[in-house]
C-alpha cells in the first residue's frame, strides 16, 4: 500500500489571516461609529442654533406688535410658523411667543417670552421691556 504524504504547509497562516481580517473589520466599525456620532452631534448643534434663531424672531415680532399698539396692559400670545406645518407638522419649526405685564393688570414693564422649536429641540428667549409714560418702548433687556 502506498501512502501519500499530505502537504500541511500554510495551515498556520489561516488563523493569522482570520485574526487580521477581524482586526481590520473592528477598526472600520470603530471609525464609522465615531464618524456617525460626530455627524449626529453636529446635526443637533445646527438644530439648536436654528431653534434659538426662531425664538429670537418670535421675540422681535412680539416687540414689533407691542410698539405698533402701545399700551400698559398688553397681553398676547401667538405662534409663528417657520416651516410649513409649524408646531404641528411632521417637520416642526415654529416660535411661540407670549407677552404680559410684569404685574397685572398694568405695569410699565412687559415680559416677552419666546420659545423656538425644531422637532424635539427648543430654546427660549426672554425680553424685559420698559414702556415710557406714553406706552411706547423705552428700553429692553434680552436674556
Amino acid at each position: 500500500m502506498i501512502l501519500k504524504k499530505i502537504d500541511k504547509s500554510g495551515v498556520a497562516s489561516i488563523p493569522l489571516v482570520m485574526g487580521l481580517l477581524i482586526l481590520i473589520i473592528s477598526v472600520g466599525v470603530f471609525i464609522s461609529s465615531i464618524s456617525l456620532s460626530d455627524s449626529l452631534s453636529s446635526s443637533n448643534q445646527q438644530k439648536s442654533s436654528l431653534a434659538l434663531e426662531y425664538a429670537e424672531t418670535g421675540a422681535q415680532d412680539a416687540l414689533m406688535r407691542i410698539s405698533r399698539m402701545p399700551c400698559n396692559s398688553c397681553l398676547g400670545n401667538f405662534q409663528l410658523e417657520m416651516v410649513s406645518g409649524g408646531c404641528t407638522g411632521s417637520i416642526m419649526g415654529c416660535a411661540i411667543a407670549t407677552y404680559t405685564p410684569a404685574t397685572l393688570p398694568t405695569s410699565s414693564e412687559i415680559i416677552v417670552t419666546s420659545e423656538g422649536r425644531i422637532n424635539d429641540i427648543s430654546r427660549k428667549v426672554q425680553v424685559n421691556v420698559i414702556l415710557s409714560s406714553e406706552g411706547k418702548l423705552a428700553t429692553s433687556t434680552w436674556k
